[in-house]
């Protein structure tokens, strides 16, 4: 069995958007993993308040800029 390795177009304009590792606005999910939660608890902290801070679009996009989700993790770091 071989295992193909997924190649991003060479079209310089579409590369980022395949590279999700370089996007600075994650949607729920990526958000959720990103900060080891589940996507339950980002949509409740997002209707309750005491959440990361996000961006909404419209009436269902959702996204969270990587330096806001890095901001609410150092907020409750705690020093050993």
């Amino acid at each position: 069995m071989t295992i193909s390795k997924f190649r991003p177009p060479q079209n310089a304009n579409t590369t980022h958007h395949t590279n999700r590792t370089l996007r600075s606005d994650l949607n729920t999910r990526e958000a959720a993993d990103y900060l080891s939660v589940s996507t339950a608890l980002l949509e409740k902290w997002r209707c309750k308040g005491g959440g990361p801070r996000y961006v909404k679009y419209g009436a269902r996009i959702v996204r969270y800029r990587r330096e806001d989700l890095d901001a609410y993790r150092n907020r409750y770091r705690q020093e050993g």
